[in-house]
């Protein structure tokens, strides 16, 4: 006769809990669930079948299984052979990437004659190439550090970087020298990383910039914390 107890019930439906807890997050994720099962199951990524975490990074976030092919032209590619000896970075490089595009951001950056501060420090690219839509962060970036309207990013190139990424055009720069030069907003000019904040990613100049002076302007608690008014604003255009 079967000896059933308590204890072994609960045993059997915490296990039962968790297998239908599985199946309702593949089920409610499936565009992630295709991306990873393609990274564990392909005979070219044994690396991922030793170290699964690495295709749930890889694959978070995925609008299809984009990031996985990504990775694999990172890895496969004569131009990046630096990425089949460091794949962790060929992951950061292209995890949420919706084509192959982050790569050519990335070969673009550490290939072009006008820096070579991309090819000394390879992490650079991958933080400005990460979900590049095209090649135009590099653009952005260049426009940013070679302006003669300002010294600051050639100063510090990390904060070209992050204007810059995930950039569809050099308009993050024109938002920028907006903020930073404009009489209304003196703030920006004294708080330029706020500056970057709102204009990354921006797709006009003028939207976020003057969505923040209409908020400062018309609310009292806006223009006492110009911190959130710039969180609240950053996007508008998008």
């Amino acid at each position: 006769m079967l000896n059933v107890t308590w204890d072994s019930i609960e045993v059997f439906m915490k296990y039962l809990f968790y297998i239908f807890s599985i199946i309702a997050l593949f089920n409610s994720m499936p565009i992630l669930a295709n991306c990873y099962l393609d990274a564990l199951s392909s005979k070219e990524t044994e690396y991922f079948r030793k170290n699964p975490k690495h295709a749930s990074t890889l694959c978070s976030d995925a609008k299809n299984s984009s990031p996985y092919y990504c990775y694999i032209n990172a890895v496969r590619s004569d131009l990046t052979k630096y990425f089949d000896q460091n794949r962790e970075q060929a992951i950061s490089l292209c995890a949420g990437a919706t084509s192959f595009n982050p790569i050519n951001c990335f070969i673009k950056a550490v290939q072009s004659n006008e820096t070579k501060f991309f090819d000394q420090d390879r992490n650079k690219a991958i933080l400005l190439c990460n979900r590049a839509s095209s090649t135009i962060p590099y653009a952005c970036f260049i426009k940013a550090v070679q302006s003669n309207e300002t010294k600051f990013f050639d100063q510090d190139r990390n904060k070209a970087i992050l204007l810059c990424n995930r950039a569809s055009s050099t308009i993050p720069y024109d938002c920028f020298i907006k903020a930073v030069q404009s009489n209304e907003t003196k703030f920006f000019d004294q708080a330029r990383n706020q500056a970057i904040l709102l204009c990354n990613r921006a797709m006009s100049s003028e939207a976020s910039h003057k969505c923040f002076i209409d908020l400062v302007r018309s609310n009292n608690y806006f223009d006492q914390n110009r911190e959130q008014a710039v969180e609240y604003c950053k996007n508008t255009d998008m």
